[in-house]
This record gives C-alpha cells, sequence and structure tokens, in this order.
C-alpha cells in the first residue's frame, strides 16, 4: 500500500511539473508558478473519496473553481456562486453526506461503521 502512495504521489509530481515546463515553453502560461497549481491537491483528494460520493464530487469541484482562480482564468470573487451552486446541487441530489453505511449505537449517537 505505502509503494503505491509513493508511486501515485511521484505520478502526479512529473506531470505536474511536466505540464508547467510544457506550458512555459509553449507560451501558454506566461508568469503562472507551479505553485498556483496547488488546488490540483484538492481534486487529487476528490478522485481518491470517490467521483459517486458526495464528498469526492464537492473536492473536485471546490479544486477545479480554486484553480481557475489560482491560475487567473478566473477570479475567485467572480466564481464563488458557482461554489454554492455546485454544494447546492449536490445536497438537492439527496445523496448521503457520508461514505458508506453507517448505523447508530450506543446512547451518545455515535456513528460506527
Amino acid at each position: 500500500m505505502q509503494n503505491r502512495r509513493g508511486r501515485l504521489l511521484i505520478g502526479i509530481v512529473l506531470v505536474v511539473v511536466g505540464l508547467q515546463t510544457l506550458f512555459d515553453q509553449a507560451g501558454w502560461w506566461e508568469g503562472i508558478s507551479i505553485l498556483a497549481l496547488w488546488p490540483l491537491i484538492l481534486v487529487v483528494l476528490g478522485v481518491k473519496r470517490g467521483m459517486t460520493t458526495t464528498p469526492g464530487i464537492l473536492w473536485i469541484g471546490y479544486g477545479i473553481v480554486l484553480l481557475l482562480s489560482s491560475t487567473g482564468v478566473w477570479a475567485l470573487g467572480d466564481s464563488w456562486p458557482v461554489l454554492l451552486v455546485l454544494h447546492g446541487a449536490v445536497l438537492l441530489s439527496g445523496r448521503p453526506m457520508c461514505d458508506g453505511p453507517h448505523r447508530r449505537t450506543g446512547r451518545n449517537g455515535l456513528h460506527v461503521g
């Protein structure tokens, strides 16, 4: 399991650095630093959580909006309503906010599952 995580991390780093270099050479991202790509971490977390789960969809959506903002494509001040729409649509979809089946046990109402 640890080996797989290491390979995944190294693969992501190589892809991001390669794309940054390629886009810089092509003149597509002049002045955008690799640090501006930090929201990709949120997208990766969302994909890891599952693209069909509520948390996964929200992580991916927030990551994409923040990525557009950090790269200067779309100002965050203009895009925050999209985050509200995304979150509202997920809530209206009826998907549970927690992953997997949960059951209540005990008097204190803690979820175990």
